[in-house]
């Protein structure tokens, strides 16, 4: 049929519809809920808050009752449970939430939104608040940043590396024309030196350059995971010379956690993914080492020869070697 109904077959589906729309949304009292990221965190009355790894898969198996809900997780660390929208609670909530083998007897007339945290394998009643986490919209990869308002920065001044300075306009330069091709707008486009207390605070920062050419990378570079010079790039306790090769990173903004700034790159698929939506995916992690010498095309930056995402905490973590 296409992307389309047949009259018959259209008068049906309505029909259908009307039956459901009669009989009204009701919450199910059984949920089974897999996620590999907290980008997609929510399912009815229950919401993971924290993972103890990304891109494993994680996993609550639910179910309620009038006076208890139990819960089987998998690689889940926090999550919140919104009981006035379970069908069948009363405002006051269950008696009892069971997690794993952790059992919760909950106080009188308890709060209907509830929030758990698992602390050394025991199930807690509360919220974790750890200084930087992984959590909704701000758990990466590169590609997350464009999913809001953001702002592209462009350098004031040079990079010593003259190789890694032309790769990064021209990335830059790529990057603000593709997306008028492919979004249909036009991005904000800010020097380094015109950027405001009510940017920082409002728009994800998209900055092209290094510490030599981009003043808001120079003020925050001290403060991010992967330490980047004019001399190298050192990924852990792996280097890389900065002469020509080029970083790439998400991270949230250290003058402002709740928004995140990139470095040298825009969203990662590129035009060999333009004549399939199944290809416009995020082709990059959190960060990415790119080999300068071999040039981007339609497929990669250039060479990626290092590449990962960083911890729950966003905190370096070691790649895993293939």
């Amino acid at each position: 049929m296409g992307h389309g109904y047949t009259k018959a077959a259209a008068k049906t589906v309505d029909s259908l519809l009307d039956i459901v729309a009669s009989k009204g949304k009701k919450e199910p009292t059984e949920l089974h809920f897999t996620i590999y990221t907290l980008k997609y965190n929510k399912l009815y009355w229950l919401t993971v808050d924290a993972i103890d790894e990304h891109w494993s898969k994680a996993r609550v198996d639910a179910i309620s009752g009038k006076h208890m809900v139990t819960l089987k997780t998998s690689n889940v660390k926090a999550l919140t449970l919104n009981l006035v929208r379970v069908h069948g609670f009363a405002h006051i909530g269950p008696d009892t939430v069971k997690i794993d083998n952790s059992t919760l007897i909950l106080p009188p007339n308890d709060d209907v939104v509830l929030s758990f945290h698992n602390e050394n394998g025991k199930w807690l009643l509360g919220t974790e608040k750890p200084a930087l986490a992984k959590k909704h919209d701000l758990q990466g990869p590169v590609d997350d940043a464009f999913m809001s308002a953001f702002i592209v920065v462009t350098p004031s001044g040079t990079s010593k590396n003259a190789l890694f300075d032309k790769w990064s306009k021209t990335e830059m330069e790529r990057f603000i024309v593709q997306w008028r091709r492919e979004f249909r707008g036009d991005p904000i486009v800010k020097a380094d030196k015109e950027i405001t207390a009510e940017d920082m605070a409002s728009s994800n920062l998209i900055l092209f350059g290094d510490a030599e050419s981009n003043k808001i990378i120079a003020k925050l570079s001290a403060k991010l995971p992967i330490k980047w010079n004019a001399g190298q790039i050192q990924a852990g306790s792996t280097s890389y010379s900065s002469k020509d090769h080029g970083l790439i990173m998400i991270y949230p903004n250290p003058m402002n956690q709740k928004k995140y700034i990139v470095l040298n790159s825009g969203f990662t698929f590129r035009e060999e993914s333009y004549l399939n939506n199944s290809k416009q995916i995020p082709m990059l992690p959190d960060w990415a080492v790119i080999n300068l010498n071999t040039p981007p095309d339609a497929v990669h930056p250039g060479k990626v020869v290092d590449a990962g995402f960083f911890g729950e905490h966003w905190e370096w973590k070691e790649p895993v070697k293939e």
